[in-house]
């Protein structure tokens, strides 16, 4: 729906579908393994308030015709003027995170960059995308308070190795021993995403990818219950 650091888009497709009424996404991040499958019971989970706070605005409050409204910025803008002050926080985040593609919202258009995907045609894709996460629920939380339920569980934490260090909630508090018991003991299907680097559990290859100049296997690991 909105474009983050870690995201899946190009190739979500490589994922099993889900087998299960409910999809859970424990680390929800852009959420982009539930857009895929929006017309599902979606429960989002979210440990940085940022990122909560956007969901709970595009769930809770956003509207089609609100979000048409969101100015598009010409390159010497920066959505810190005062000429912007009519947008909340929030707004201003969701648009910094179309104008850079990373952990942190930009404040300034990114084209020197090569990435700057908010323009009229993808404000209008977000503005119709709105009625599709009505019905989902969001939820400001850590991974383990999350109730056990029969379910596709889409696991996809901050990655071991240096890969998860870039997010605001990173990979340093993460006992991942833990978190692969945890998954293990979810109920239904399980998908848990990671990189090359990881050992907490047994991984295996999805799919070889380029990005930024570096070439990384996604990995992926599977089970139901």
């Amino acid at each position: 729906m909105f474009y983050y650091y870690g995201m899946k888009r190009s190739y979500i497709d490589k994922y099993p579908p889900p087998e299960h009424k409910y999809i859970v996404e424990p680390f929800a991040g852009s959420a982009t393994y539930a857009m895929k499958y929006w017309d599902s019971k979606v429960i989002l989970c979210e440990k940085d308030e940022r990122l909560y706070d956007i969901w709970d605005y595009l769930i809770n409050k956003a509207t089609k015709r609100r979000i048409l409204s969101f100015p598009i910025l010409k390159m010497n803008d920066d959505i810190n003027d005062t000429k912007f002050n009519n947008l909340k926080q929030v707004e201003k985040d969701i648009i910094g995170y179309f104008m850079q593609y990373g952990s942190y919202p930009s404040h300034k258009p990114t084209l020197s960059k090569g990435f700057n995907k908010w323009n009229e045609v993808y404000r209008e894709r977000l503005a119709n995308d709105i009625s599709k996460v009505k019905h989902w629920k969001i939820y400001n939380r850590s991974y383990e308070e999350f109730n056990n339920k029969k379910a596709t569980w889409f696991i996809d934490p901050p990655y071991q190795g240096k890969g998860g260090s870039r997010y605001r909630c990173n990979n340093k508090d993460i006992d991942y021993k833990h978190l692969g018991k945890w998954c293990k003991s979810r109920k239904g299907q399980v998908i848990v995403c990671e990189n090359e680097e990881a050992n907490w559990l047994p991984f295996k290859p999805l799919i070889n990818k380029t990005q930024a100049g570096r070439k990384h296997t996604e990995m992926i690991y599977l089970n139901k219950n």
